[in-house]
């Protein structure tokens, strides 16, 4: 039954509604699942935790959690796999299932709300110009995998060459 009540009720996973909540429960992506590529471009810095990565812009030496993708502004992003949208900021999170998030940075006109399901390839945002930490980079996307609050180099799940 569709009552006001438990449809705008919240779940405890990710603050979302219930049924979201549900859904995400049955994903099932794990350590030897695969991501599509999520933009068009090319790698401009790697993923990095234990050594120190140069940002140009900054002009320091930072771990980086991440990879960035070099794009053009307003080029279309694709859900890199099945799952559910958790958070909307300049970052879009996406939960693929068994703990693992997804999470694309310097996002703009984002095409899908917080609590929907996308499938991998649907387009859910679209590059914006770089924040301050990439600007001398040019137009990207940041990329990341975590799983349980711990970041995973998201080139373990992608074929990439």
């Amino acid at each position: 039954e569709n009552t006001q009540s438990n449809v705008s009720k919240k779940d405890y996973l990710y603050g979302l509604s219930s049924e979201a909540a549900a859904q995400i429960k049955t994903l099932k992506f794990n350590k030897n699942s695969k991501l599509i590529w999520p933009v068009e471009g090319s790698i401009i810095m790697p993923y990095d935790v234990k050594n120190t990565v140069y940002y140009a812009t900054l002009d320091e030496y930072k771990i980086n959690p991440g990879i960035v993708i070099q794009s053009s502004k307003g080029t279309a992003i694709k859900a890199a796999a099945d799952g559910v949208i958790t958070k909307i900021t300049w970052v879009i999170s996406q939960a693929v299932g068994n703990d693992y998030i997804v999470n694309y940075g310097q996002t703009i006109n984002p095409e899908v709300k917080e609590g929907s399901f996308v499938e991998a390839g649907q387009t859910i945002a679209y590059v914006n110009q770089p924040t301050k930490y990439y600007s001398k980079e040019g137009d990207n996307i940041y990329f990341s995998v975590e799983r349980n609050g711990k970041t995973k180099d998201p080139l373990n799940y992608i074929d990439y060459e």
